[in-house]
């Protein structure tokens, strides 16, 4: 993810912002339904929202204190989890907020209307407050998202290539480290994936014990790019991409002694496209 996630100012921006926008939504526009629900009839809706809102503004500050503290430990040890995964695991941690917002907003809902004509089963109030913060959070939490998505892609990209490669086995036990940029490329062996690597001018390899789609994503982070099912080059590396008189694609790499690397044809046209661009 990017960076900006794991600063104290993304953070701070979500914890202030999204409670902010919940009152100043139903003040500003005051929804039917839930002028009538939070509000009693009307006349208890400010001050309802507002400490709804604190309530809110709580959650949030003890969830995004301890979403920091996770995803500074996660960038400390070089997780290998996949891009996919922590967006999807950010998604839960948004909609985990929401719903720990709902149960305590209806907690206090509950005890307002206590002994009133507005009492109602707590778990409905559950359901009905965490339905109004859907409707409405949705709207900063994609704000404020996009915002530091924008802010930070370049970092993250720099970070990502720049940082050596952690490879791990199946047990997701660390076993062999490198820079990218001496990694001329990979080859799926079998149980094994072939590490081969350029150190003091000479290739040198390195036997993983691990699948081709378990350092896959690892790889892509770091730059390489799929040449061949069972390859993956570096794109640094390639001095020269030719065709045989078999019909075969190979591309050469600039170090003395490393046998060509296989392009099907598949990965032809994007491997070209991206080998223009850098």
């Amino acid at each position: 993810m990017p960076s900006k996630f794991s600063s104290i100012g993304g953070q701070l921006t979500y914890i202030l912002s999204v409670p902010s926008f919940f009152l100043a939504f139903i003040i500003a526009y005051r929804p039917t339904d839930m002028v009538d629900f939070f509000g009693m009839g009307g006349e208890m809706l400010t001050v309802n929202v507002v400490l709804l809102m604190c309530i809110v503004l709580g959650v949030m500050l003890l969830s995004r204190s301890a979403m920091l503290v996770f995803l500074r430990h996660e960038q400390k040890h070089k997780s290998d989890i996949s891009a996919t995964l922590r967006w999807l695991r950010f998604v839960l941690w948004c909609l985990f907020e929401l719903v720990v917002a709902s149960f305590f907003m209806a907690l206090y809902i509950t005890l307002m209307y206590m002994h009133t004509e507005y009492a109602l089963p707590y778990f409905k109030a559950v359901g009905l407050c965490l339905g109004f913060l859907l409707s409405v959070e949705w709207s900063p939490y994609t704000i404020i998202t996009l915002l530091l998505v924008v802010l930070s892609p370049k970092e993250e990209s720099v970070m990502a290539e720049s940082s050596p490669i952690r490879f791990l086995d199946k047990a997701h036990k660390l076993k062999f480290l490198a820079v990218a940029e001496s990694v001329l490329y990979v080859k799926a062996d079998e149980n094994y994936v072939k590490i081969v690597y350029e150190e003091g001018g000479n290739v040198k390899t390195y036997d993983l014990r691990n699948s081709m789609k378990g350092v896959e994503q690892s790889l892509l982070q770091h730059g390489l790019l799929r040449c061949h099912r069972s390859y993956f080059v570096n794109p640094q590396h390639i001095k020269t991409v030719r065709r045989t008189k078999e019909g075969l694609v190979l591309a050469d790499i600039n170090i003395d002694g490393c046998p060509p690397v296989p392009i099907s044809s598949t990965y032809q046209k994007s491997l070209s496209d991206k080998l223009l661009n850098i």
